[in-house]
């Protein structure tokens, strides 16, 4: 096989990428998200909150208990970002695409290298390979 047949491959597994549900539903929720104004203010919430207790660490590191702290309220704030229907729509459908990509990721690996992250090497349980 040359280089043009792969690339050619790799084209045709692009276009049937971005023709999936998977990849349609992605983009459809990031374009709800970006017109909706409460989900964009949650966000921005999110993040400046998030670099505020970055930047109380910045010129110092935190203990093992700090972090932890830190880590626990960054998450109260995140879930609390879930209950808004669109950011959750949003989460889903980006979280499914990133899986259907790693999917993906893993299976060229399996074919290349021999080797698929998860794969125990039956195929009776496994809906990625075929």
């Amino acid at each position: 096989m040359q280089n043009e047949e792969i690339f050619e491959k790799a084209r045709e597994l692009g276009e049937l990428i971005r023709s999936s549900e998977t990849k349609k539903r992605s983009d459809e929720t990031s374009r709800a998200l970006l017109a909706d104004d409460e989900a964009k203010g949650l966000i921005d919430n999110y993040n400046r909150i998030r670099e505020e207790k970055m930047a109380e660490y910045s010129d110092k590191t935190p203990t093992k208990e700090e972090a932890q702290e830190v880590n626990d309220y960054l998450q109260r704030e995140f879930e609390k970002l879930t209950v808004n229907p669109i950011i959750k729509d949003y989460l889903e459908a980006a979280r499914d695409y990133e899986m259907l990509l790693g999917r993906m990721d893993g299976i060229l690996k399996h074919f290349i290298v021999g080797e698929q992250e998860g794969c125990s090497g039956s195929c009776a349980t496994c809906g990625g390979c075929h």
